[in-house]
């Protein structure tokens, strides 16, 4: 039961960027919005299916499980904002090192605010 859960809580590989080529090209050609807590990097692209990466480095904490706890929740966040988003993007969340002591509602708010200041929302 529990591996059926992580499983429902990973994204397909499809909603993936991967390759280092396509994060630098987030990199250079998208859009930035930052707070204490994250910085998120978007472009739009013509797939018809958005794709994250989620950079997640030692400096926010040297523990593999708590990073990957973090990754998780952030991911189950962004499934959810997925249907809400006007068109196909690329994103990468960069994961900055106040995050480990933010609350589920937090981390949420947060991702929200920022996806809401790069106007990326229908509503």
């Amino acid at each position: 039961m529990i591996g059926q859960l992580l499983f429902l809580n990973m994204l397909n590989k499809k909603n993936r960027l991967t390759k280092k080529k396509e994060i630098d090209l987030v990199f250079n050609k998208g859009k930035s919005g930052y707070n204490k807590y994250f910085g998120i990097k978007i472009v739009e692209n013509r797939l018809g299916f958005s794709r994250v990466a989620i950079i997640i480095g030692l400096r926010v904490s040297r523990k593999a499980v708590t990073r990957n706890k973090v990754k998780r929740i952030i991911t189950h966040i962004l499934k959810q904002e997925f249907p809400d988003l006007k068109s196909t993007y690329d994103i990468v969340v960069v994961v900055l090192p106040p995050t480990v002591n933010l609350s589920f509602q937090e981390l949420k708010y947060s991702i929200h605010s920022n996806f809401s200041k790069l106007g990326v929302f229908e509503f």
